[in-house]
């Protein structure tokens, strides 16, 4: 007995200093592409979520749903996702807020939100409903404008039959270009830009171009503007190019990002905006801002801005409640095409052109500087075509007086320093 007790504690000793095995565990799983671009989520009008790459599309608002934010790509960040739509007529799990107001969603609207239809559509006063091709939902859009229908694609649809988009009814599409990383701050350009470029040209179909934006300053955005313009060049671009902005999301769905760390101002977002539109505007093309209807209503001045651009609003529900300008609807992000597997981002385009290309007052080539002289001589107007550089004019007199420059301000605070001709009526003022 005493030699078995002896050998079962010997036993037990040598298991005793043998090395513990760690336990292994799976990695972690990478984030789920969000579906949406930080906007809305609609039905129960949701916003989209956003990636650092965005990922597939752009997204629309939560309660009034904004379209979530796409996490960045994480080298390539992984794809935005996109708040689901839930039926957009029977709610879907509601994207959390987190606190903030442009939290996506998927919700049905409330009773108090669709009475409030007219201020909805600004430009807008009277409505009628329409199906959409590609979803099966009935959608509230203006009586009195054609309405033509396109989607938006980016590398997350990167094998489509153009043919079969063309036949099932795609009237235009918005191509992602390209996109700021979240984390990085790099510009980095779509891998399947190029090639849906070619696809929409071979099928006639018309194009614009957007970039996810993760800029913070107004030199980034003038250089994402740039980005945008390089892109356009090579091609027939015939839509607008537009700055995309929303917020990243993380995998656990709350904001995240260089931009959203920011915490900007709306004045701050606002000029950053503009800057985007001036630069786009100054090289011909015409400029649109993207973003969910809260992120417009609430972190930038969408009334100014759409004095310096077209506005293309996400908001996932059949009857919007956002009650700004706007010309183009994202109302879904899971829409189904014949010739993309997968869902895509849908779109409406409100118009009173006979087509898709008919961009309305924003097709103008032309621009008009007026000079203001503040008592001095006159000085005769300038028009010329957008984005041509014109001759600065002869300095006007002022007996007693000696001519300081032109500026862009009545309150001559911001002197004028680019002589580009840009769209529509720029006044000048004479200093003293």
């Amino acid at each position: 007995m005493k030699q078995r007790i002896a050998a079962a504690m010997l036993m037990l000793s040598m298991l005793c200093s043998l090395p513990a095995f760690a336990v292994e565990t799976e990695p972690e799983a990478a984030p789920q592409e969000q579906t949406v671009f930080t906007e809305v989520t609609g039905v129960e009008e949701i916003e989209p979520p956003v990636t650092e790459e965005p990922g597939e599309a752009l997204t629309a608002e939560a309660v009034e749903v904004q379209p979530e934010t796409k996490p960045e790509e994480v080298q390539e960040a992984q794809p935005e996702t996109k708040p689901e739509e839930v039926q957009e007529a029977q709610p879907e799990a509601e994207a959390e807020d987190n606190g903030t107001v442009w939290a996506s969603a998927t919700m049905e609207e409330s009773a108090e939100a669709t009475d409030t239809m007219q201020e909805a559509f600004a430009l807008y006063t009277s409505f009628t409903t329409r199906k959409s091709p590609w979803k099966d939902n009935t959608y509230t859009v203006p009586a009195d404008y054609n309405v033509f229908d396109g989607l938006d694609l980016s590398k997350w649809q990167d094998t489509i039959d153009w043919a079969k988009l063309k036949k099932d009814g795609v009237e235009f599409v918005i191509l992602r270009c390209g996109y700021r990383g979240y984390g990085t701050g790099e510009l980095v350009e779509d891998v399947c830009y190029d090639d849906h470029m070619a696809g929409a040209a071979k099928q006639g179909i018309p194009a614009g171009i957007y970039l996810y934006s993760q800029a913070i300053t107004t030199a980034e955005a003038v250089e994402e503007a740039d980005f945008c313009i390089e892109q356009a060049k090579k091609y027939d671009v015939k839509l607008p190019l537009v700055i995309d902005i929303e917020y990243a999301e993380n995998s656990s769905g709350d904001f995240t990002g260089r931009l959203y760390e920011a915490n900007l101002s709306v004045a701050a977002q606002t000029k950053i905006a503009k800057a985007f539109c001036d630069r786009v505007e100054e090289a011909g093309y015409v400029p649109m801002i993207y973003a969910s209807a809260s992120m417009l209503r609430d972190i930038m001045d969408a009334d100014a801005l759409s004095e310096e651009g077209m506005i293309w609003m996400a908001h996932y529900t059949t009857k919007t409640s956002y009650d700004g300008v706007y010309q183009y609807w994202q109302y879904t992000d899971s829409g189904t095409v014949d010739g993309i597997s997968g869902k895509v981002d849908c779109n409406f385009y409100f118009t009173k052109g006979d087509s898709p290309t008919d961009l309305g007052s924003w097709n103008k080539k032309e621009g008009t500087i007026l000079f203001e002289t503040n008592g001095g001589s006159a000085v005769s107007a300038i028009t010329a075509d957008v984005g041509t550089t014109v001759t600065r004019p002869k300095a006007p007199t002022k007996d007693g007086y000696l001519f300081a420059g032109w500026y862009t301000d009545s309150d001559l605070t911001e002197p004028r320093t680019s002589w580009k001709m840009t769209a529509g009526t720029t006044t000048l003022y004479a200093k003293w």
